[in-house]
């Protein structure tokens, strides 16, 4: 995959990741809480500028109550589109 690919893909997960914390309802420090990491770090993810690990994914799916597979599924489907 060509590395602007990759930005792109990451972009569209952030974009994912922050729809579903909104929707879940929580704050940008209580998913923090539960990932171990800072707020900060919680944006970095949502603005695609990190790219996101699978045990970052996992922690993401637990405290925000989604399923991992279906996550990746729907945005590598919107990526290829």
């Amino acid at each position: 995959m060509p590395r602007i690919r990759n930005a792109m893909l990451d972009r569209r997960i952030g974009r994912e990741l922050r729809a579903a914390r909104l929707a879940a309802g929580r704050s940008l420090t209580e998913v923090a809480g539960d990932l171990g990491c800072s707020y900060q770090q919680v944006q970095k993810y949502e603005r695609g500028s990190n790219a996101l690990t699978i045990a970052a994914l996992l922690a993401f799916a637990t405290s925000l109550g989604f399923d991992p597979v279906r996550f990746l599924a729907r945005c590598l489907a919107a990526d290829a589109a």
